[in-house]
């Protein structure tokens, strides 16, 4: 068959295509909404999932105001936080939000493997990289986590699902912005999607805007590599324009936010290149039970699938109106462009590497992954090789999965607030334990086990409540509200402790805060006896009796 009639066929696959990957990814998502919400509550907010309820409990005004002040991050996720917990502060309702987005991110990652696969895996290559996704512990984390890393994924998801759909379509994408509004949803889609997940990447976290930049770099080499089409760059300009308009609230914010910690510094230090190698083999899938092992196998995979895409865009049938190298460049830029690009940042400037700010990166890894089955078929020439590779890929995202619920815990003991408020109210005998904090941001998770628990603690934070803001103030891990400890800070503590006789200390990062160890000074030569000790850094102090012995409890 030829002419029309090949036409009608062709478009009659695609459709059965769609219809057929849609409702794979449909059950996955599904899968992955299960998965997700079990053992939601299993670890006890850490630190950083505190301050995003502390954040979210401030007035809108304060929240928008004075707390990008002293906080690294944009407002908009705690905004969104806030709005949510009207249904509840509960561990379970407040990490349901992050489960939700996350889920949601299931159909753009494999909408964005649909547009860069071939015909014949239209069905395949979505579904991998939904199941991929789902199976990933690096997105069963963050989608248990009250922070806004999964909002980072949807958002990177988004405009990379969106990108790939201008992309694949570069005749339709560079017709005049007029045709385009009257007779092209399609197109205007993707183009709206492109602009509003940047912008929404961007409102996610402060480094949003440095992931838009290399969405830009591509999208750039996209238009230059088209011939350099008028239309197209009108086009991909009204897109930026939009992206900026939407983001604009929050410039001013970000500038003085980087004024803050340009003045403070940040807690990070210079990574190795041992470290870069550590997490660009963690990213494409996460760290399993044998992870130099689960991530070198990925790796190769994540080159096999950009080899494959390089194969499928260079045939006439699939890219003869853009050109074959463009996706596999785009795959592999926002891959492990951005991770790349920080550890150069940090080794010769501001340290600001850490892996769950680049996480989002995953998305494009997985998708060239979806990629990689038809790839190593194509390159063995033999069919067996792509349910193999399909077999294998899934056994190393499963791996990830099992490790993350069954084996070692992925949150450390000093994060385990809530199973430390229950034991300061287990063994002290005081009605209202005291309990002296070091440094200031570790009322936070006290206070909120305090509340949800209804256990009553007297917190006595050194040198004041977060958060602790103040001109005499120095802050070793940058930005502000969480102060580095003094021996003035100390002094005040004899007229608050007056009278009591037990006191619990419990610090947190005391190598950071506290180097000079000198709340432990205080407590040993305050409140030498020691009652009870709870690894890593709590203990339960009483002064001596009259006779200066201490006795027994």
């Amino acid at each position: 068959m030829s002419g029309p009639g090949q036409t009608l066929a062709d478009r009659a696959d695609r459709s059965s295509a769609g219809r057929r990957a849609l409702a794979g990814v449909a059950v996955i998502t599904a899968g992955a909404l299960l998965l997700r919400l079990y053992q939601i509550d299993r670890y006890s907010l850490w630190l950083d999932e505190a301050y995003s309820v502390w954040f979210s409990t401030r007035g809108w005004a304060y929240l928008w105001q004075e707390v990008p002040r002293f906080e690294t991050h944009p407002a908009f996720y705690y905004s969104l936080l806030k709005s949510w917990s009207a249904l509840g502060r509960d561990e379970v309702t407040l990490r349901l939000l992050s489960v939700l987005v996350n889920v949601s991110t299931v159909p753009f990652v494999a909408l964005a493997a649909y547009f860069c696969a071939n015909a014949r895996d239209r069905v395949a290559a979505p579904c991998l990289a939904a199941l991929l996704f789902a199976l990933s512990d690096t997105q069963i984390f963050s989608a248990q986590d009250v922070r806004p890393y999964a909002l980072m994924s949807l958002a990177f998801a988004m405009a990379l699902a969106s990108t790939f759909a201008l992309m694949r379509s570069t005749e339709r994408a560079s017709r005049p912005p007029g045709h385009i509004l009257r007779h092209d949803r399609g197109i205007l889609a993707a183009y709206g999607g492109v602009s509003i997940g940047l912008a929404l990447l961007a409102w996610s976290h402060n480094l949003g805007p440095f992931f838009d930049l290399f969405f830009g770099a591509c999208l750039i080499a996209w238009w230059v590599a088209t011939g350099l089409r008028p239309a197209l760059l009108v086009n991909l300009s009204c897109a930026a324009a939009l992206t900026v308009l939407l983001y604009a609230p929050n410039i001013p914010i970000i500038l003085m936010q980087m004024e803050v910690m340009g003045e403070n510094g940040f807690w990070l230090w210079r990574p190795g290149l041992g470290e870069l190698i550590d997490k660009l083999l963690r990213l494409p899938l996460g760290t399993g039970a044998l992870a130099g092992a689960t991530g070198l196998l990925a790796g190769l995979a994540v080159l096999l699938g950009v080899w494959g895409a390089w194969r499928t865009w260079r045939q006439p049938a699939e890219g003869r109106d853009r050109p074959a190298w463009i996706v596999p460049l785009t795959l592999l830029v926002l891959a492990f462009g951005p991770a790349m690009a920080l550890f150069v940042l940090s080794r010769i400037g501001q340290p600001i590497f850490l892996f769950r700010t680049f996480q989002a990166s995953q998305v494009a890894a997985i998708v060239a992954l979806a990629l990689a089955p038809s790839a190593a078929a194509a390159l063995s020439r033999r069919d067996l090789a792509r349910p193999l590779a399909v077999a294998l890929l899934v056994i190393l995202a499963l791996n990830t999965t099992f490790t993350y619920y069954l084996g070692p815990p992925t949150r450390p003991a000093s994060e385990d607030w809530r199973g430390l408020t229950q034991r300061i109210a287990g063994i002290s005998t005081q009605v209202e334990p005291t309990v002296v904090i070091v440094p200031a941001s570790v009322e936070l998770p006290l206070a909120y086990y305090e509340a949800e628990l209804d256990i009553p603690l007297d917190l006595v934070v050194v040198p004041e409540s977060y958060p602790a803001i103040g001109p005499a103030y120095r802050y070793p891990a940058g930005g502000g509200g969480v102060p580095g400890i003094t021996p003035d800070m100390l002094r005040s503590l004899d007229a608050r402790l007056e009278g009591k006789d037990e006191t619990w200390f419990v610090s947190r990062a005391a190598d950071v805060f506290d180097p000079r160890a000198l709340l432990s000074a205080y407590a040993q030569q305050t409140f030498p006896c020691l009652v009870e000790a709870i690894p890593p850094a709590a203990e339960l102090r009483r002064r001596p009796g009259p006779d200066g012995d201490c006795g027994t409890r």
